[in-house]
């Protein structure tokens, strides 16, 4: 063949590759941004339903679905045929990350999907989670599909639900809320391919359906004025989702209405409405109810504000109510007081009265002359303030008989309320301080006994039943006195700082060290993480908060150590990556720097730096304050260091594939080195040229090569290549 041949030859072949180039045109993939779909319909509880999967908004593992309808069509102008696939991106997990990929080339088992397999090559693996828990044989399970129809060279496509039984009849697929990402590919029988992908938000559009009370009548109390609550005026509500009881209710006047949901200064729903002497009469109110999903409606009603007591004119009286804590007589703030009492010829009334200073003077018409009044103050909030481990300490040992308790701290620690002090409280208690609880059960935050009350026995002060409330007989005088001992339930060294909302500060000048091997582990390794102390030290009590990455590691287990009587009780799991430990004793134990104080197991979801990934709880909800007490209840703070873990001594080298691939971020390369190695990282574009080109030393061990977002040069293949000793390996990194 001589070369005018050859030529001929390569540009027919080139010609026909740039015809096949142009074979697919896409024709309905133009719309951009997040796309959105709408539920409107009610939840089914056997799709979607799995213990993995996880609505955030709903605090649930049974997500809600919408059906979904998504097509797309491409032209083919080649009479290579036209061959059609697709890939799902989902986020079932709830973390906003689309951690699961279905793909048409891949499917698992009917009725099930893979699951959290996004950062594995190719999509391929992951764990298969069913979706469809529907009770009919294996055969009839859903399954993801395609439907496919070619009229001419325009060939159209659905996503689609099937089974195996029945392969040809298709159903529309039911998609879970949140944020996901589908891609159609279209290919021709000549290596030509599109991709027309689109990200859509499926969320629950259908407003709550709120039902008023047609109309109220109310008159004005003593105080010369009725408060009124939401659920005064509610007939009912309910949503295509959300539970009744979840439903959000708040009320406002009309005349004050802004055209949304009433809320207060703090983003809370407002629950009630005043009305005082200058709004008597008809007076129009609006009921808003908002779901969890924030879509809101309202109705509205009225209520006729009438005089019929005449309490809109006479004297006032003056009252003065205090309220301070039993140890050190702090004033207790933002207090609420209920008033019950009865007055010759007029009806028995009930009166709630907010009280921001609980030491302070205020007038009102609410006790007339001869009247008979009982006040009960009322405070439920802030849990956690003042209760510590060391309160656990002392309640142990007032249990024990090794010291005593007084008479209030012993109110403060039937945390259960059974006039008792046994460790069912100490129980209680532990499970609040761990987050387990939000609130105590069976208890309010706060008690309150009558300042003038004489304890029986003060060793004993529920030998007799004290009173939470005090009481006026007869009332003759204009200035009404009211005073009571405030208890914070939990607080037994009177740590409280009344008022105070969110953590009680300490001060902790010394701190201890807690120490963690460092390691780095690749997707799916297991290791056992043993915590210590960097030294000899004695403990009285030890709080820990673990935070851990929860898109790298899953926490499988964790069990005790060396300190004595830490058992499953002592540890809080939550889904958010934490762990919360918390430990104490009456007496103080010593622990030597080789002994465990816990050892947690951890499994990789993807190539991970367990120092990147792993740290202690600095503040906010749920998580613990790292920090102890010695054997003198001296407070300390925890700091954590890792150290060198022991490396694989027999492994040889290897080389793994990149993750996540393909990608539009960074990419990791692991090595995993058998000796201190020369590992040299060369990234390519399709023409062979070099756009990122390192060099390192690296020691023994798993080690991650990076490879930075910016050195890609758009979408497309590239080639990388890695050498490390006399091990090579090189592939194709896709970047979308």
């Amino acid at each position: 063949m001589n070369i005018r041949t050859i030529l001929l030859v390569f540009f027919a072949f080139a010609a026909a590759s740039s015809a096949n180039a142009q074979c697919l045109t896409l024709n309905d993939c133009a719309a951009t941004g997040l796309q959105e779909a709408c539920d409107l319909t009610t939840n089914d509880p056997l799709l979607w339903n799995d213990p993995v999967f996880w609505a955030a908004g709903y605090a649930t593992h049974d997500l809600p679905e919408v059906s979904f309808e998504h097509g797309r069509s491409v032209t083919n102008t080649c009479a290579n045929g036209t061959t059609v696939g697709f890939r799902l991106f989902l986020d079932l997990d709830g973390n906003g990350t689309q951690e699961s990929v279905l793909q048409s080339a891949d499917l698992a088992p009917a009725g099930s999907i893979w699951f959290n397999n996004s950062a594995l090559p190719n999509y391929q693996g992951g764990v298969a989670v069913i979706f469809d828990s529907r009770a009919v044989p294996n055969g009839e399970k859903y399954q993801f599909g395609i439907e496919q129809s070619t009229t001419g060279n325009l060939t159209s496509v659905q996503l689609r639900w099937t089974t195996v039984a029945n392969p040809g009849v298709f159903v529309p697929v039911q998609l879970p809320f949140g944020v996901h990402k589908i891609q159609w590919i279209f290919s021709d029988g000549g290596g030509g391919e599109v991709i027309c992908e689109q990200n859509w938000t499926i969320k629950d559009c259908k407003k709550p359906t709120i039902v008023c009370l047609n109309g109220l009548s109310a008159n004005i109390m003593p105080t010369q004025q009725i408060d009124l609550w939401a659920t005064d005026f509610l007939q009912y509500a309910e949503d295509n989702y959300s539970a009744s009881s979840n439903i959000k209710i708040a009320i406002v006047k009309s005349s004050q209405s802004t055209g949304s949901f009433p809320v207060d200064s703090a983003g809370l729903p407002v629950k009630k409405v005043i009305f005082t002497c200058a709004e008597l009469g008809l007076q129009p109110v609006e009921l808003w109810a908002m779901d969890e999903a924030g879509n809101v409606d309202y109705c509205e009603t009225y209520v006729i504000v009438q005089d019929g007591l005449g309490n809109c004119s006479g004297s006032p009286h003056v009252v003065n109510i205090c309220s301070k804590l039993w140890c050190n007589d702090a004033v207790i703030s933002n207090m609420q007081y209920d008033f019950q009492g009865t007055t010759p010829g007029i009806p028995p009334t009930t009166i709630f009265l907010p009280v921001s200073n609980a030491c302070g003077y205020f007038s009102s018409n609410a006790f007339p002359l001869a009247g008979n009044f009982t006040i009960t103050p009322y405070k439920d909030d802030d849990p956690l303030n003042g209760v510590t481990l060391l309160d656990l300490v002392a309640i142990s040992k007032h249990i024990l008989g090794l010291e005593p308790l007084s008479t209030y701290a012993m109110i403060a620690a039937d945390a259960n309320k059974s006039n008792s002090i046994t460790t069912f409280d100490i129980v209680e208690l532990k499970k609040l301080l761990l987050g387990i609880y939000s609130e105590l059960p069976n208890n309010t935050s706060w008690r309150f006994v009558d300042g003038d009350f004489v304890f029986f026995n003060p060793a004993n002060p529920f030998q007799m039943v004290f009173p939470e409330s005090s009481t006026l007989v007869n009332i003759q005088s204009d200035t009404l006195e009211f005073s009571f001992v405030a208890v914070k339930i939990g607080d037994v060294d009177c740590s409280a700082i009344p008022g105070f909302q969110g953590e009680v500060p300490q001060e902790r000048s010394v701190q201890r060290i807690l120490t963690i091997p460092d390691a780095t582990l690749l997707a799916g390794e297991t290791l056992d993480l043993p915590i210590r102390t960097s030294e000899d030290s004695d403990w009285l009590a030890l709080q820990i908060g673990l935070r851990f990455d929860p898109q790298s590691l899953v926490i499988e287990a964790i069990t005790p150590g060396n300190l004595p009587e830490m058992e499953a009780s002592s540890f809080a799991f939550f889904q958010t990556g934490l762990v919360n430990i918390a430990w104490f004793q009456p007496i103080a134990q010593s622990i030597a720097a080789a002994e465990n104080i816990a050892t947690i197991r951890v499994r990789a979801l993807q190539a991970v730096h367990l120092k990147d990934a792993i740290s202690l709880h600095t503040g906010g909800s749920e998580g613990l304050i790292a920090s102890g007490y010695d054997g003198q209840e001296n407070n300390f703070g925890l700091q954590l260091e890792f150290q060198d873990a022991q490396q694989p001594s027999q492994e040889p080298t290897g080389i793994f594939a990149p993750q996540p691939n393909p990608s539009k971020a960074n990419v990791t390369i692991p090595v995993r080195l058998a000796q201190t190695e020369n590992v040299r990282l060369e990234l390519t574009d399709v023409h062979g040229r070099i756009l990122y080109n390192v060099q390192k030393n690296l020691e023994r061990g798993t080690q991650l090569l990076d490879i930075p977002a910016d050195v890609f040069r758009g979408a497309g293949m590239y080639g990388w290549r890695v050498r490390a000793g006399a091990t090579v390996a090189s592939g194709t990194i896709v970047r979308y």
